[in-house]
């Protein structure tokens, strides 16, 4: 038996065994890799649906609720007494009043709500889509309507990019 043939055929065969297993080795990696891809999605979406019912409760907590009514209230009772409520509540914080200080705690309860909205979304954790999903005109309207002029009585250097993040996607048509 000529054992250059038996070498030729050991060597071509150890050769092909190598590309087969680094071959199946590939697959196997592609398998991991498709594997590890649906995991993070689905990480994701269990992550969406955390922020989503953490910001749900929040804004329907008791708390809220007393804040935005209180909120509400104010604006209206000025009004119905001729009175901008910018206007008022700047003056009545530079008194010290306590109601003014009172309302100025809902203001921030309120506004920090979307403050973390904004934050999660420009950290790119959530998309425009899923906040906009998530938070209704309406809200936006007494971010921008009744909120935004308290924060500017308060501080006419106040941090816009809030309320402008919010203007920009409530002004967006859908």
């Amino acid at each position: 038996m000529d054992l250059g043939y038996l070498f030729k055929f050991l060597t071509a065969l150890k050769q092909n065994l190598t590309l087969a297993l680094t071959l199946l080795t590939a697959v196997g990696a592609l398998i991991a890799a498709f594997g590890a891809l649906k995991s993070a999605r689905e990480t994701r979406k269990t992550s969406l649906a955390q922020i989503l019912m953490e910001i749900s409760d929040a804004y329907s907590s008791d708390k809220m609720r007393e804040a935005m009514d209180s909120l509400w209230l104010y604006k209206t009772n000025c009004e119905r007494n001729g009175k901008n409520h910018e206007e008022d509540f700047a003056e009545k914080l530079k008194r010290g009043d306590h109601y003014a200080e009172k309302i100025n705690i809902y203001r921030r309860l309120f506004s920090h709500h979307f403050h973390k909205m904004r934050r999660l979304l420009n950290a790119g954790l959530v998309d425009e889509e899923f906040i906009t999903q998530l938070v209704e005109r309406e809200q936006v309207d007494f971010l921008i309507k009744v909120v935004e002029p308290l924060a500017r009585a308060k501080d006419q250097d106040y941090d816009r990019r809030t309320f402008e993040t919010f203007r920009k996607l409530h002004d967006k048509p859908k």
